[in-house]
């Protein structure tokens, strides 16, 4: 038993030698039994000096007694946590500690001793400054963007503004922060569509796209990041925009937020060589999910270990920390319910009074937060990275007493070469100068220099832009907008900012400029005429009248107005009565942007006019003009010829149908008073021909189109004379008609109809003798090209046997012949079997229209 004490003894022993914080024990009366060398070195005071003290302690300053004393007469069930005090030091200066104490069983005595742990308050608040130092330096970057940038949350409320967007949207600062971007830069009451933002809302991923800002009338390239804490919600977005509104390509670019350092407490342990537990603290219980010490004491290690590290890394770890005496490092622990979380690790051999190792002291602080926050650290960092590449942006800071600048990776690649050709990442102001300023721009960058250096403004910054020479030997520009930073003296002793290659925007102004000249001068030189107007609305929001922007010599000449009379008058000062709607037409241009042809007569200046309306921008119509006043005569006299030609072609058509009826009246009272049979049949078929000749005028003399018959109609009116002309034979014989419609020339009309003529008739009175029944078909088709397909075919006797077209054939046939091949040109074919059949083919254009 008295050896398990000793073993104890020595433990608290080396407890006390290495842990960091102040440590002072004493016993229930506060009679100090012994303190650490951290707290000796904390306090100025030595072990000796201090052993055997009473309450209050040297360390103790009289004026918060009364707090001190309400700690230090606390009950053995009331344990305090990280109570701020001031203690004092030998010399009497007074210094911060956090204080917290605890009840434990003195070894030696077997009584209650209360242990109070003081950690320098000093200490902690440095990391906080120094974390506030890290948060400042990627605000500063944030400043230093030469883009506007700003920050918004979840809701679209402005929350940080950098100084290129104050100086874009020509508003106060305060004003800016806490106003909705859509109202701010888009004038709606709703974000605009393609806001990358709603998509950020809706992934949680970086988002970019081209937005139209109305209230700079520019066109921005708007990347969205977002920034998430540490539950994985989003807490806010970064906006970069991009001024693309003179270059033809867009970088996209984010943004980065510094994430904040948290601490994490220790935790003590001690365990003996078989890794079994001797003793922890309620920290280390705490950070592992335990209630209480007790629950612990006796447990091994390997408690605190996943099985993986139990096989590979704990055993090694023992051995090493043996073999060294000591070891510190991150390792990876496990909580009660087997959630893993990192730890930095302080481990220390125990040793017995003989130097015998019988146990290991274990400092542990749970780097969780602090694991998380790098995490977020370098995400954060690495999405400024790529926001700045992106971007083409490069930072950079010069140490104003040294001389020397400091270049980022992303600088280097501005100037198309890297750290490793320039020898590093720093470099002389000379050098700089001499590698990469335009010789005829280094007096301009000196200046702007120098402006810095003087200034006694602590909130300096200036943009500039010059020309630069890459490491390639070609020439560039770029935009630079750095700050400046100055000692509590008011000396400035370093400069910081971010450059970016504006070669192509430069580029693409220059080419802009040189169009706009082209422009210009096509546009006073052209004989149209052209002019550019504002829109003006009434009280209800509608378009009501326009003021005239812009308007070239062309339109001036054809309204009759001169420059000084035209540009920045409203068109119905000019125009106070229009009784025209052509403005109807152009307010539909300045509601939907939908671009409108329209002609018109204007009674106010007695002319016609052309015109076609376009809107080039929001409240903006653009207006080409021609005076088509001599044209629209020229088409109106035309047209009265026109109208006049077809009356005379309709007389025309109607005399000839009606001399050719005469005709075929007298031809037709003629073969009736004849008495010779063949005379009166001659008589009769020269009438018929006439009559299909006349038919086609009729047709033509009736339609609207004055140069083609419709064949269909043509032929069935055709088939309805032959009808009544030889109505005593046709009453046992039936003539079907299957036509489509097609449409031919009257030369082709005409020649047509004497041939469907005269094949009709040749079946109706030769085909069926003896009064015999039958029938007679009639088909006209055309096909895919111009060819029309007439074929005429009855079911009667047909020709006779060895018939010879050649020898044999009478005079109607030939006369078919003659027409079809001489006049249309077309294929004639014959066959006879149960019938007569004839089929043709002839082109459907064998002239051109004359009218």
């Amino acid at each position: 038993m008295m050896h398990k004490k000793q073993e104890l003894q020595n433990q608290s022993t080396h407890i006390l030698e290495s842990i960091q914080d102040g440590v002072a024990v004493s016993d229930i009366d506060g009679v100090l039994i012994d303190v650490n060398p951290a707290f000796c070195r904390m306090t100025g005071f030595t072990r000796k000096e201090l052993s055997g003290t009473g309450f209050p302690h040297p360390y103790w300053p009289p004026e918060n007694a009364d707090m001190i004393k309400n700690v230090w007469t606390a009950s053995e069930e009331d344990n305090s946590q990280n109570i701020k005090l001031l203690l004092m030091r030998k010399n009497g200066e007074r210094f911060s500690v956090l204080v917290s104490h605890s009840w434990i069983i003195n070894i030696r005595s077997d009584s209650m001793c209360r242990i109070v742990v003081f950690k320098d308050y000093d200490a902690y608040k440095m990391i906080g400054l120094k974390l506030a130092d890290v948060y400042q330096n990627r605000e500063n970057i944030f400043q230093a963007i030469g883009q506007p940038a700003f920050i918004l949350d979840p809701e679209y409320n402005i929350i940080l503004i950098n100084q290129a967007a104050i100086e874009a949207a020509g508003i106060p600062y305060k004003k800016l922060i806490g106003s909705k971007c859509y109202e701010l830069f888009h004038r709606s009451l709703q974000p605009p569509d393609g806001c990358p933002m709603r998509q950020v809302l809706n992934s949680d991923k970086m988002e970019s796209n081209e937005i139209e800002v109305e209230l700079l009338g520019r066109t921005f390239l708007v990347s969205c990041t977002p920034v998430l804490d540490s539950e994985n919600r989003l807490r806010e977005i970064i906006h970069i925009a991009t001024d693309i509104t003179e270059k033809k390509k867009v970088e996209e670019k984010a943004e980065m937020l510094s994430a904040v350092v948290e601490q994490s407490e220790e935790g003590i342990s001690i365990a003996d060589l078989k890794g079994n537990l001797l003793f922890v603290n309620k920290a280390w219980c705490r950070m592992h999910g335990y209630k209480s010490p007790k629950n612990l004491i006796g447990k091994n290690l390997s408690i605190f270990h996943s099985e993986e590290q139990l096989k590979n890394d704990v055993e090694q770890f023992n051995r090493n920390v043996i073999e060294l005496g000591a070891f510190r490092g991150e390792v990876g622990h496990i909580t009660q319910d087997k959630k893993p979380f990192p730890t930095y690790m302080t481990s220390i051999v125990l040793r017995d009074r003989q130097g015998k190792v019988f146990g290991i002291a274990g400092i542990a602080k749970d780097i969780t937060m602090q694991k998380q926050t790098e995490e977020k650290l370098r995400k954060s960092e690495a999405q400024l990275i790529n926001a700045m590449m992106i971007a083409n942006l490069g930072h950079w800071e010069l140490d104003v007493i040294k001389g020397i600048f400091t270049f980022s990776d992303n600088f280097y690649a501005i100037f198309h070469t890297n750290a490793k050709e320039m020898g590093g990442y720093q470099m002389s102001i000379g050098d700089y100068a001499k590698r990469f300023v335009h010789p005829d721009d280094a007096s301009l960058v000196g200046e702007e220099t120098r402006m810095a250096l003087e200034t006694d403004d602590p909130n300096f910054n200036r943009y500039i832009e010059h020309r630069i020479i890459y490491a390639d030997g070609g020439e560039g520009c770029i935009a630079v907008r750095f700050f400046i930073i100055k000692n509590d003296k008011g000396v400035t002793i370093k400069t910081y900012g971010v450059n970016q290659d504006i070669t192509e925007r430069k580029n693409a102004q220059i080419e802009l400029a040189q169009s706009e000249a082209r422009f210009r001068g096509l546009f006073m030189s052209m004989s149209e005429g052209f002019y550019l107007s504002e829109v003006i609305y009434d009280s209800e929001g509608n378009p009501c009248d326009y003021r005239y922007l812009e308007a070239n010599p062309g339109f001036m000449n054809i309204v009759g107005v001169d420059r000084d009379h035209l540009i920045g008058k409203r068109y119905k000062e000019l125009v106070p009565i229009d009784t025209t709607d052509w403005l109807d037409h152009y307010f539909h241009v300045a509601r939907t942007g939908e671009s409108v042809n329209y002609e018109f007569f204007s009674p106010e200046y007695n002319k016609y006019f052309m015109t076609y309306s376009y809107r080039p921008q929001e409240h903006q119509v653009s207006v080409f003009v021609l005076d088509t006043s001599k044209k629209k005569q020229a088409e109106i006299a035309l047209k009265r010829a026109l109208t006049e030609k077809e009356v005379l072609l309709r007389e025309l058509y109607h005399r000839t149908k009606n001399n050719m009826q005469v005709i075929s009246s007298m031809l037709r009272l003629k073969a009736r008073s004849v008495k010779e049979t063949d005379l009166a049949f001659i008589l009769n078929e020269i009438e018929s021909k006439i009559s299909s000749m006349a038919l086609v005028h009729q047709k033509l003399y009736k339609s609207k189109d004055l140069s083609h018959i419709d064949l269909k109609e043509y032929i069935d009116e055709l088939i309805t004379l032959i009808r009544k002309s030889y109505r005593e034979i046709l009453n046992n014989i039936v003539i079907r008609a299957k036509l489509e419609t097609v449409h031919v020339l009257l030369d082709t009309a005409i020649p047509l109809g004497l041939v469907i003529n005269e094949l009709l008739t040749n079946s109706v009175k030769h085909a069926f003798p003896d009064n015999r029944g039958g029938e007679i078909q009639v088909q006209i088709s055309k096909t895919s090209g111009k060819i029309i397909v007439l074929e005429i075919m009855d079911n009667g006797i047909g020709l006779p046997k060895n018939f010879d077209f050649q020898k044999d054939i009478h005079l109607g046939l030939q006369t078919v012949l003659d027409l079809a091949e001489g006049q249309l040109g077309a294929k004639v074919k014959f066959t006879s079997r149960n019938g007569l059949h004839c089929r043709m083919t002839f082109s459907r254009e064998l002239y051109k229209p004359r009218i």
